[in-house]
């Protein structure tokens, strides 16, 4: 049975009261700079339950935990408590002052008191600090920290407006907070601290990380490999394991050259065709859930030039939209 998915504004009434329903437990929708995230009670068992079954997400993909300040920290992990662990309390602050609020999320060893249903089994805490006031402000009501995957049905392409995440969830959750389109447009870079790895690539590139530790920050060698199907690996960061970021339509990568051709080829076939020959981070979901909207059958996509960490992390999601079905 569904149940009313109320719609909030970003005044403080509204951002109280949505608060309030994440303080006993329910599942609230929220805006950040990159895309919209399902908001649980990170230190609530069943209310992380209920997060991975509205989404349909396979429980062991590890939430993120998002944080309304530095101090919250220590909430989530003991680094800061132990003297051992000064090197990652000192990337930490480094980070943090560099890339907070924003689309960075650090990996650390989790405190007891954040529930493995939170960590997808895993004895690690993703975390970050969103940059929108208004989410920000709903933390700090809320009295807890918020779990948030991303705001869509598993595997669909992730939610950068309200509306999208209205399309995906009405029914299945208790509200949504109707704030600003989302500028980033993808999700945040997620870095292992303990090895200085990026898990998965976002706006945040690796050299951006080293210019502010001056360490050597690598790429975990699975982002160069189709998602594992192994039933018994599990994943540090969300992306990792299962499909993600799919549209309705079939989904191919062509070269620029044979994209006229195949174009062409499908509509004479009778089928409804969209491409996007520049993806680029801000649009490449909303495009994605337009050209559903339009009923495609099939979407092209001319893959970016190599070179640059920004287009590899675009072409991240590229790929795994297309389910790594490539044209030579």
């Amino acid at each position: 049975m569904s149940k009313e998915t109320y719609i909030y504004t970003t005044s403080e009434e509204d951002l109280k009261a949505a608060a309030k329903v994440l303080s006993e437990g329910g599942l609230v929708a929220f805006p950040t700079e990159t895309v919209y995230g399902l908001g649980a009670d990170a230190f609530d068992p069943g209310a992380a339950k209920k997060a991975y079954a509205a989404k349909g997400r396979p429980s062991d993909n590890p939430l993120i935990v998002h944080i309304a300040k530095f101090g919250d920290l220590k909430r989530l992990t003991a680094v800061f408590d132990d003297e051992k662990e000064k090197r990652m309390q000192r990337l930490a602050e480094k980070l943090s002052e560099a890339f907070w609020p924003g689309p960075l999320t650090m990996i650390f060893p989790k405190r007891d008191e954040v529930p493995y249903e939170t960590t997808g089994g895993l004895g690690t805490v993703a975390v970050r600090m969103p940059a929108s006031d208004a989410t920000l402000k709903l933390i700090e009501y809320s009295g807890t920290l918020l779990a948030g995957p991303s705001a869509n049905i598993s595997g669909r392409p992730s939610p950068t407006s309200w509306l999208h995440v209205r399309y995906d969830l009405d029914g299945k959750i208790d509200g949504i907070i109707a704030g600003d389109p989302c500028e980033g447009g993808i999700e945040s870079t997620v870095l292992d601290l303990r090895t200085m790895t990026v898990l998965r690539p976002g706006l945040i590139t690796p050299e951006m990380i080293s210019a502010v530790t001056g360490e050597e920050v690598t790429y975990d060698k699975a982002l160069f490999e189709k998602p594992s199907e192994d039933p018994d690996y599990h994943p540090m960061a969300p992306g990792q394991k299962y499909r993600h970021y799919a549209p309705k339509a079939e989904m191919r990568i062509v070269p620029e050259e044979k994209l006229e051709a195949r174009v062409s080829e499908e509509r004479a076939k009778g089928k409804k065709v969209g491409f996007i020959k520049k993806p680029d981070a801000k649009s490449f979901f909303a495009k994605l859930r337009e050209f559903d909207a339009q009923g495609m059958d099939i979407i092209f996509v001319v893959p970016l030039p190599e070179g640059d960490s920004l287009s590899f992390s675009v072409m991240n999601r590229v790929l795994k939209s297309a389910g790594y079905n490539i044209e030579k």
